[in-house]
């Protein structure tokens, strides 16, 4: 049987996760506040209105799966980690796309490959949020089916 969602184990405080989603915000942010200019591969290959668009689904995706993920509520924490990782997926992934665009060099493709992996990662995460999500749902209605909580 699957863990559900209050077990410990799924509250997303992997140091691993944790930390790239910290790295990636602090990396952000500045690039939103116009205070850093956005990476050449982005400003190579997108238009600067959608360059910062970009900069900013990476600040805030990553700032609201780091809000759920220190939710106490464990319910609500996974929904919230789930809506920060899906652009921040999306973004790592249209980042390497961008890298490999602007440079064609050999190791562009090692960079591009990293973001990209970084990004299916964070779409991993999303579809096993969203697996325990739905066993949590199915085992409350199998419960109430049964009159109550057994």
């Amino acid at each position: 049987m699957r863990p559900n969602h209050t077990d410990a184990r799924l509250s997303g405080r992997h140091p691993f996760e944790l930390l790239v989603l910290f790295a990636m915000l602090i990396t952000a942010i500045p690039t939103v506040l116009g205070v850093e200019p956005t990476p050449g591969s982005i400003s190579a290959t997108l238009p600067l209105w959608l360059a910062y668009g970009w900069a900013c689904v990476l600040a805030v995706g990553c700032f609201t799966a780091l809000v759920g993920v220190f939710m106490r509520n464990r319910g609500i924490g996974l929904i919230i980690e789930q809506l920060g990782l899906a652009p921040v997926g999306i973004a790592g992934i249209i980042y390497s796309a961008c890298i490999l665009v602007a440079s064609l060099l050999p190791g562009a493709l090692i960079t591009a490959g990293i973001f990209f992996s970084f990004g299916v990662a964070c779409l991993i995460r999303w579809r096993q949020l969203q697996q325990i999500l739905d066993d949590a749902v199915a085992l409350d209605r199998q419960r109430k089916r049964n009159g109550g909580f057994r």
